[in-house]
């Protein structure tokens, strides 16, 4: 064996120990003794044709070309073998793809449905503090007549003790009192309670009747109705 040859061998045995050729592949390498054919064998190895086959081919004397023949046979086999992997993998893509689809549709349709019910609650809330806001107005109003039919109708003693300040003085303080007490009545029995609408007329009924806001909160209680309200208001009387 010429020194050339001898190098191709070393390299070729060097390769395919770099590549992870088995031992017994290498083994194979090394009892063959033309380059060409040691070529063909180990790139059949590297392609991962059996050994067996491989060694059976040579022994049988068909060369280089031999060995190219059943690694293309060995590829061909693989590929077929691999055929129905690949179309279940196509039908995996589309199949994910329509997933993806439908589940960008749906993202769209909720992300719109919440846009939408977001929407009515903003304007079911503008409503309801427009309404809360009239009823305020309202009350504000009945209260301004109750101030106004209680100056009136004042007791002739309460006259008598306002005639002893001047006339302009004791009206602007009497005005003050009763604008505060009609803010402080609005913020304790129809802002800072959950009373119902028959519990609130009952309450500006009591006003009516004279009494205080401080005697109206005495037995004032959401969880009470206007009829044991009544009962106490009256008790306290």
């Amino acid at each position: 064996m010429s020194k050339r040859v001898e190098d191709i061998k070393d390299v070729q045995l060097t390769v395919a120990q770099g590549l992870g050729v088995t031992d017994k592949g290498r083994e194979l390498l090394e009892e063959i003794a033309q380059w060409q054919l040691r070529h063909e064998c180990l790139i059949s190895l590297l392609d991962a044709v059996p050994i067996d086959s491989i060694k059976e081919t040579v022994e049988k004397g068909a060369g280089a070309e031999g060995i190219k023949v059943l690694r293309r046979n060995h590829l061909r086999e693989q590929l077929v073998n691999l055929e129905p992997l690949g179309i279940k993998l196509k039908e995996l893509e589309k199949e994910v793809e329509g997933m993806s689809k439908e589940s960008g549709m749906i993202r769209e349709v909720i992300e719109t449905k919440f846009e939408s019910a977001y929407a009515q609650q903003q304007a079911a809330q503008k409503e309801a503090l427009k309404a809360k806001d009239q009823v305020i107005d309202l009350l504000r109003g009945q209260l301004e007549e109750v101030k106004n039919r209680k100056t009136i109708h004042a007791s002739p003693s309460l006259k008598l003790r306002e005639g002893k300040k001047s006339k302009a003085q004791g009206k602007g303080l009497f005005s003050y009192l009763k604008k505060a007490e009609a803010e402080q009545f609005i913020e304790l029995f129809f802002k800072g309670q959950d009373y119902s609408e028959e519990q609130k007329n009952f309450f500006i009924d009591c006003l009516e009747r004279g009494l205080s806001v401080k005697e109206i909160q005495r037995f004032a209680a959401p969880g009470l109705s206007v009829a044991h309200m009544k009962r106490i208001r009256d008790l306290d009387i």
